[in-house]
């Protein structure tokens, strides 16, 4: 079990994450992970959902954080954005069937859909390697 100070010390010595500036504390970057520390507190947002604005992780994330390290936790939270795309993609196949039938517009959302599910197969492998 690690504590959000050992899960950012994994960040500062992680090769793969980027060292991000903030004009009162440190922040580094990882692909769908934004680790920011301040005098105060230390706070981990998802980047990969939220659209212009960085949301916080969820509860669950943050457990799997502090238990699995940063470098898994960063994976994991890269799954969990990727499923929640499929799903916003899958919704909007299932709409767009049903109402306009707009061919190109579906055959996108499917181009959409497999770029996302080798992304998945991707991120699963290295999650696996890690472990």
């Amino acid at each position: 079990m690690y504590t959000l100070e050992d899960v950012f010390e994994q960040a500062e010595n992680d090769n793969y994450s980027t060292s991000l500036p903030l004009q009162n504390g440190k922040s580094y970057i990882r692909p769908s992970v934004i680790i920011k520390k301040f005098p105060t507190h230390i706070d981990i947002l998802n980047v990969g959902k939220g659209g212009a604005y960085y949301k916080a992780i969820t509860e669950s994330e943050l457990e799997y954080f502090l238990q699995h390290g940063w470098v898994k936790g960063s994976v994991n939270v890269s799954l969990n954005n990727c499923t929640h795309k499929l799903r916003l993609v899958e919704l909007g196949i299932k709409k767009e069937v049903n109402t306009r039938k707009n061919d190109k517009y579906i055959k996108g959302l499917k181009n959409k859909r497999d770029n996302i599910l080798k992304k998945y197969a991707v991120l699963k492998i290295k999650l696996n390697k890690i472990t």
